[in-house]
């Protein structure tokens, strides 16, 4: 069988033995110097050429486009032809392409969709993209804001009592506490192990879990003397004597009561038979002098 090509040169119409294939000929029309096709590419060299009325002779390139759909020939008088067969010549234009080595055969209709895609792929991105950033900038000012407001300060005080001399004495081991009055514990903080005549450890659950609701629990010194770092804001303040007592006919105020009883399990067993002292307060940055109360007489 003859391999059938075009002349680049004429696109004179030649054809020519088989082992003839990859041989150097001149055209007997026009005299071009050429080099004879394989037989699969000048089939589908044909096939395009009628396919799609190519002119020239090209270079394979590394990505090749052809129709899925089959296009209407037209006559050298540009007359209107049959509707062209795309399996054949779909089949020797793949065929052709996969003797060319690497390259990359793409339907145009693929194509067009891929080039309509990626604009709304890059457009989604972007927009994600700024909606995130947006997101992260508005979180990072709400908690500038928050942290704004509620800076560490560092909390002071001295807590003494009267051993009965007439004196004031520090009233070492006495406990301070600080509670947010906006927040509530999810589970009531357990009074035991905490309380001022044990001495728990830093790691005890409740004071971990005071610590971590943005409250303080403080131990006095020996002197009376306390610290702690705590944020700014409004406090309930519960002040618990190590050495006072309170007399046996004063019992715990209710209303106080209450109210602690919206952090603690058990009031009555934290304050037991101590003086103590419960107060509202604001803490504020620059603006705080140090928690200083006398329990006053130990009445036991």
């Amino acid at each position: 069988m003859a391999i059938r090509f075009f002349c680049p040169q004429c696109r004179g119409l030649l054809s020519i033995g088989r082992r003839k294939a990859g041989t150097e000929i001149q055209c007997p029309k026009c005299g071009y110097p050429q080099t004879v096709p394989s037989e699969e590419a000048a089939a589908a060299a044909m096939a395009m050429q009628q396919f799609g009325g190519l002119e020239t002779a090209v270079e394979v390139p590394e990505l090749a486009v052809y129709d899925d759909e089959p296009v209407p020939l037209s006559s050298p008088r540009g007359r209107p032809r049959r509707m062209a067969e795309p399996a054949p010549i779909r089949a020797a234009t793949e065929k052709f392409f996969r003797a060319a080595g690497d390259v990359v055969v793409y339907p145009r209709q693929t194509l067009y969709y891929h080039a309509m895609l990626f604009p709304v792929v890059a457009l989604v991105a972007f927009a994600a993209g700024y909606l995130i950033g947006r997101g992260d900038a508005s979180y990072e000012l709400f908690i500038a804001g928050e942290s704004a407001g509620k800076e560490e300060v560092l909390v002071e005080g001295r807590l003494v009592y009267d051993p009965g001399t007439g004196k004031l004495e520090g009233d070492g081991e006495s406990i301070a506490i600080l509670l947010p009055r906006d927040k509530r514990p999810k589970k009531k903080f357990s009074v035991l192990g905490i309380r001022p005549h044990e001495s728990p450890a830093e790691s005890h659950a409740t004071i971990r879990g005071v610590r971590e609701l943005g409250g303080v629990y403080a131990r006095a010194k020996p002197s009376g003397a306390f610290d702690s770092l705590a944020l700014t804001g409004k406090y309930y303040v519960l002040l618990i004597s190590r050495h006072a007592d309170r007399p046996a006919a004063d019992l715990l105020d209710e209303l106080d009561k209450k109210q602690i009883g919206e952090y603690f399990d058990d009031p009555a067993t934290l304050i037991r038979d101590q003086k103590y002292h419960w107060t509202a307060e604001e803490i504020l940055p620059g603006q705080r002098d140090p928690i200083e109360h006398s329990f006053g007489l130990d009445e036991n």
